[in-house]
Order: structure tokens, then C-alpha cells, then sequence
């Protein structure tokens, strides 16, 4: 995998700075021929990956888990790290919002 865009879930919504990142990510992806998958995780996921399926991309992961249906930084860093060590991306972006930048630095922490 080359690119992860993970996408922040409003609902079964996309946030807006997630449209953001998943523009950059694309943008990148076609300019350097790298391919680009889309992480969909929390409660309502199913829908978010619908949403999002109009969007080009090479594969749509999606990450459904009763203990992610209620944010908690411990839960999402958690799950975020497994899917990152998983795929192993080599780039990955996300939109700049409280969410990311409240569960992010454990996920750094994790993967140190």
C-alpha cells in the first residue's frame, strides 16, 4: 500500500477536512502513480465507505468494532495503530481536526 487516507467519521458522514486529505492524497497518488486506499472505521463506517466510494481509489478498508462506536483516544489509537502496521502504508493523511490530533501522537508513540 502507498497512500492510507483515513477518513473521520461524522455519522456515517465525511468530515470535511477529511475531504481535504483525501483530495491532497489523490493528488499525490496521480502525479507520483501510487496507489491510494481509504480507511473507514467507527460506528457507522458502512456508510461512510458508501459515501466515499464515488471518490477514486484503489481499495476501501473498512474497520467496524463495537468499541469503536463511542470515540476514546485509547480505542482509535489502537485500532488505527493495528490497521497501520498491517498495511504499512508508506505515506498517510488525515484531516487536521481535535479527533486526529488528540488520538495521533499515541499512534506515533505506538509505532515507535
Amino acid at each position: 500500500m502507498d497512500i492510507l487516507i483515513a477518513l473521520e467519521n461524522k455519522s456515517g458522514f465525511i468530515h470535511r477536512m477529511s475531504l481535504e486529505a483525501l483530495t491532497a492524497g489523490q493528488k499525490l497518488a496521480s502525479e507520483l502513480n501510487l496507489s491510494l486506499s481509504i480507511l473507514a472505521m467507527g460506528k457507522n463506517a458502512g456508510d461512510l465507505a458508501n459515501n466515499v466510494s464515488k471518490f477514486k481509489a484503489d481499495e476501501i478498508l473498512l474497520l467496524e468494532n463495537p468499541l469503536l462506536d463511542n470515540y476514546s483516544s485509547d480505542g482509535y489509537s489502537h485500532a488505527f495503530t493495528s490497521i497501520i502496521k498491517q498495511e504499512n502504508p508508506k505515506y498517510l493523511f488525515m484531516g487536521h481536526t481535535y479527533m486526529v490530533r488528540d488520538f495521533l501522537p499515541r499512534v506515533s508513540a505506538k509505532l515507535q
